[in-house]
C-alpha cells in the first residue's frame, strides 16, 4: 500500500509488455528494409499521422516524406546500411494522413546476429514540430535583431562622421584665421622691428637689442602659429599623397621639438580614398603629437605597412611610459582617434610593450569592400 491506496500486480508475458512499452511509448517505433519499405509501425503512427498501419506496412517510406527531404532520408538509410552502424541526428517532414507536415527526428539501429549478420533495422523517431516552430521564431527574431542592429551601427556611424567632418571644418576655419590673421600680424611685427632697427643711428644700444629681441621672438612666434595652422588645416594632404604628407609631418616635428621621427611608410596606398587617408593622417598626426608633447619623446617612429590582409599603423615612442590608468583614461585626442578607427573599421590599441617604448596601433582588415 502507497498514500492509501492498494497497489495490485499485473502479470504480463514478454510480448505483452513489448506491446505496452511500443504502443505508448512518446517516440514511433518501426522497422525498415534496406531499400527503404516499411515492414513495422508502432500504434502511436496511427495516433499521430493519421495512416492506418496496413497503409504503411510495405510501402515505401518516401511516400509519407516530403519530397524535398527524400535525397537527405535515402542516404542517411544508404550509410547505415554500408557501414552496419547505427546513426541518429536526421531531420525531415513527414505527411500527414490530411495534409499537415510534422518535423520527425529519427534514429535507426542494425539489428545483428551473434556473427555480426545484420538481420533487420529499427528506427525510433521522435515529433520535433514545436522545436522547428521554436527555432523559426528564434531564427526570425535573431535576424531582426541583426537588422536592427546594421540600422542603429549606420545610424552611430553616420553621425560620428559628420560630428567629425563639422570638427574639421570648424578647426580648418580657425586655422585659416590663425594663417591669415595671426601669422601675417607677427611676420609685420619682425619686419617692422628690423626695419626700425638700422634707421636709428644714434639707436641706445638697450633699445636697439630691445627691437632684436622683438624682431627674433616674433619670429619664432610666426613659426609656431604656422606650425598651429598646418595642424589645424589639412594644407599637406590638399596638395600631397598620404605618404609624402607623413615625412612632411615627421620632418616638421623634428624641426620644431628636436625630436627623432623615424618612417616607414608603404607607398602602396592608392587604395584609400581621400577621406580614409584624412583619418589615418589625423590619428597618426595626433598619435605623434601627444608622444612630443606629453610624453616629452626623444625618438618616435611611425610605420604603416601594407600587408596581405591588412592594414598595420603604429606610432610607437621612448618618452615617458604611459601607467595602465592613463592607458584606459580617454582625452578628446584618443576619444577622436578611436571614432576615427571606428569609421575606418579597425581595431585601435594603446598599450606599453614593455621595452621601455608606448606603442598607438591601428589595425585595419583590408577587403573587397570599401571600409568607408
Amino acid at each position: 500500500m502507497v498514500g492509501g491506496v492498494q497497489l495490485t500486480s499485473i502479470s504480463l508475458d514478454d510480448k505483452e509488455r513489448n506491446d505496452l512499452l511500443l504502443n505508448h511509448a512518446g517516440a514511433i517505433i518501426y522497422t525498415i528494409l534496406p531499400d527503404g519499405a516499411m515492414t513495422y509501425v508502432s500504434a502511436n503512427w496511427p495516433r499521430v499521422l493519421g495512416h492506418a498501419a496496413e497503409e504503411v506496412v510495405g510501402h515505401s517510406f518516401s511516400h509519407f516524406v516530403h519530397p524535398d527531404d527524400h535525397p537527405a532520408c535515402f542516404a542517411f538509410l544508404g550509410r547505415i546500411v554500408g557501414t552496419g552502424e547505427a546513426e541518429g541526428g536526421i531531420e525531415y517532414r513527414v505527411i500527414h494522413a490530411d495534409g499537415r507536415l510534422f518535423w520527425h527526428t529519427s534514429t535507426i539501429i542494425p539489428v545483428k546476429q551473434q556473427d555480426g549478420g545484420i538481420i533487420g533495422y529499427v528506427g525510433v523517431a521522435h515529433d520535433i514540430t514545436r522545436l522547428k516552430a521554436t527555432e523559426a521564431e528564434l531564427h526570425g527574431a535573431n535576424q531582426l535583431l541583426a537588422a536592427l542592429v546594421v540600422s542603429r551601427e549606420a545610424e552611430l556611424r553616420q553621425a560620428t562622421n559628420e560630428a567629425l567632418t563639422a570638427a574639421e571644418s570648424e578647426a580648418g576655419r580657425i586655422g585659416q584665421d590663425i594663417h591669415d590673421s595671426l601669422c601675417q600680424d607677427l611676420i609685420g611685427l619682425s619686419r617692422l622691428a628690423e626695419t626700425a632697427m638700422p634707421s636709428h643711428d644714434h639707436c641706445d644700444p638697450s633699445s636697439c637689442e630691445a627691437l632684436g629681441r622683438i624682431r627674433e621672438r616674433a619670429a619664432q612666434l610666426a613659426g609656431v602659429a604656422r606650425s598651429y595652422s598646418h595642424s589645424l588645416t589639412l594644407h599637406e594632404l590638399e596638395v600631397q599623397t598620404l605618404p609624402e604628407a607623413l615625412e612632411t609631418l615627421a620632418r616638421r616635428t623634428n624641426e620644431m621639438f628636436h625630436t627623432e621621427t623615424e618612417t616607414n611608410i608603404c607607398e602602396d596606398l592608392d587604395f584609400l580614398t581621400h577621406e580614409q587617408s584624412v583619418h589615418l593622417y589625423r590619428i597618426i598626426r595626433e598619435a605623434l603629437a601627444n608622444a612630443v608633447k606629453h610624453a616629452k619623446a626623444a625618438h618616435v617612429w611611425i610605420d604603416l605597412v601594407r600587408e596581405p590582409h591588412r592594414l598595420a599603423v603604429s606610432v610607437s615612442n621612448d618618452g615617458i611610459p604611459l601607467v595602465d590608468a592613463a592607458l584606459r583614461r580617454d582625452g578628446l585626442g584618443m576619444h577622436q582617434m578611436r571614432m576615427r578607427a571606428s569609421l575606418l573599421g579597425g581595431v585601435l590599441d594603446l598599450r606599453y610593450n614593455g621595452r621601455n617604448q608606448t606603442v598607438l596601433e591601428l589595425i585595419l582588415p583590408l577587403t573587397k569592400e570599401p571600409f568607408l
